[in-house]
């Protein structure tokens, strides 16, 4: 008889942090002087997690002097990301900004994941694979004017010819978990011993089994919250998740 196992796993933990701002006492283009019709304040942030993972084994046993063979194998993949995004200006600085595209505030967050977990076992009477993907993303991406606290502070504000807040978020997630046994009891070997021992009857059977779990947890936030906000032709806020 005989008895052949594999394995393998694989765990991956990815925190992701981005950040821009302009914060509380800040002040930009205050003074007359400087102001012109190309000034522009741009506050943008980006945080985008890539990853491509793959984890398999292969499980092959043969026996010997037609006894009993078992074979196992086994694979396992825990994949997280947390992604965090955040732009903002602060409701105590003050912003000004003459030119046609005013003030922007901008957060961009991206996930894109390619996992595969897998495996095979070939044995010459029970074959019993299995495998198990977990992936779970969290993202978090926001993008505002203002105090979150809501408490309005004298003093700050933003002023632009246009003035946009957004937010956007994309997610691209490809999971793949495949399992494969097999029996191979009409293999050359089986067929020799078979043939010594006048029986040529062989058996065999094979169980596989695969498991995907995945989770995805998208947080898309534009705002403006106790801010004094002058916008002279348009403001937008906008959030949006892909």
């Amino acid at each position: 008889g005989g008895l052949g196992v594999g394995g393998d796993a694989e765990f991956l933990d990815i925190h992701n942090t981005a950040t821009a701002a302009i914060k509380d006492g800040a002040n930009i283009n205050l003074a007359a002087q400087y102001k012109n019709s190309a000034q522009t304040v741009t506050v943008s942030a980006s945080g985008n997690v890539r990853t491509g993972n793959s984890i398999g084994v292969e499980s092959e046993t043969e026996h010997q002097n037609n006894g009993t063979t078992v074979g196992l194998g086994g694979s396992y993949s825990d994949v997280h990301y947390d992604n965090t995004v955040r732009a903002y200006i602060g409701d105590e600085a003050q912003v000004e900004a003459a030119g046609t595209n005013g003030v922007t505030v901008t957060a961009t967050s991206g996930n894109y994941g390619l996992l595969a977990a897998g495996v095979k076992d070939i044995t010459n009477a029970f074959g019993l694979g299995a495998s198990v993907a977990v992936n779970e993303i969290n993202d978090t991406t926001t993008a505002y004017i203002g105090n979150s606290a809501g408490q309005l502070t004298a003093g700050g504000k933003v002023e632009g010819d246009d003035v946009t807040v957004k937010a956007t978020s994309q997610t691209r997630l490809f999971s793949v978990a495949y399992a494969y046994a097999a029996s191979k009891s009409d293999s050359e070997g089986e067929k020799k011993d078979a043939k010594q021992a006048g029986n040529g009857k062989g058996y065999g059977f094979g169980i596989s089994g695969n498991v995907t779990l995945n989770s995805l947890t998208q947080t898309v936030d534009a705002h403006i919250t106790d801010a004094n906000v002058t916008a002279a032709d348009e403001l937008k806020v906008t959030a949006d998740t892909d």
